[in-house]
């Protein structure tokens, strides 16, 4: 054999070792040679194994666990506590509470015709037109109320605060006061303004505050409003 191999220029290895087997469950007699790395290179059809050789074997697994996957039962979406949103919340329409500031507005203007008689609604308004404002205030403290906003109170304030003083010249007829009295128009502008801006600005819960405001803008418009009539019936009744 070594003088074959010389003549047709053929190297033989100095050790020949047999392939690596391996018994199976199906034939346990019989022994399964093994070809892998440079023997397996040698052979001149692999084909006839390719399922059962590691090259494939990525695919046979990655199609057996899509099976192993497509076997098991669904499972229910559930939302995690920290990714949960809460539904925002529906805020009441606004529209009820301008509609009691306005009904008021209206109630009161036409309870005034119609209790005037035949006199007539001129004897009130001559004198007791500022209830106006005081009217206006009532409908800014019904809105600060429902939007929570604090700021409101500016407008709502200044109504009120002029009311009552154009109330005074209005009763009394005394217009020329207005020389001596004018701080006192100061004194409610810029102490509305100052007021409501320090305490908003620096207010840690609006809303609560804003619904405070309001509730007492409301007392004091109702008082405003209370005093201002009973005035007005006792000037022209007596």
């Amino acid at each position: 054999l070594k003088t074959a191999a010389a003549e047709a220029h053929i190297e033989l290895p100095s050790r020949i070792s047999l392939p690596l087997s391996f018994s199976t469950s199906d034939d346990p007699s019989d022994s399964v040679a093994v070809f892998s790395g440079t023997a397996r290179q040698k052979l001149a059809d692999v084909e006839f194994a390719a399922q059962d050789t590691a090259a494939t074997s990525q695919q046979s697994i990655t199609a057996g666990l899509a099976a192993l996957k497509a076997q098991e039962p669904p499972v229910e979406s559930v939302v995690a506590v920290d990714t949960a949103v809460a539904a925002p919340e529906k805020k009441p329409s606004a529209w009820p509470s301008l509609f009691r500031g306005v009904g008021l507005f209206v109630w009161v203007n036409a309870g005034v015709v119609m209790f005037s008689g035949a006199a007539g609604a001129g004897w009130f308004f001559r004198s007791g037109w500022p209830i106006e404002l005081m009217l206006l205030a009532v409908i800014f403290a019904q809105l600060m109320i429902y939007f929570g906003s604090p700021w409101l109170l500016i407008p709502g304030g200044l109504l009120l605060g002029e009311g009552i003083l154009l109330s005074y010249y209005a009763l009394s007829g005394r217009w020329g006061d207005w020389v001596f009295l004018w701080p006192l128009q100061v004194f409610v502008v810029f102490g509305v303004l100052w007021f409501s801006i320090s305490r908003a600005a620096a207010a840690k819960e609006p809303a609560v505050l804003a619904v405070l405001w309001g509730r007492q803008l409301l007392r004091l418009a109702y008082a405003a409003m209370f005093l201002l009539v009973m005035l007005v019936i006792l000037v022209n009744v007596l």
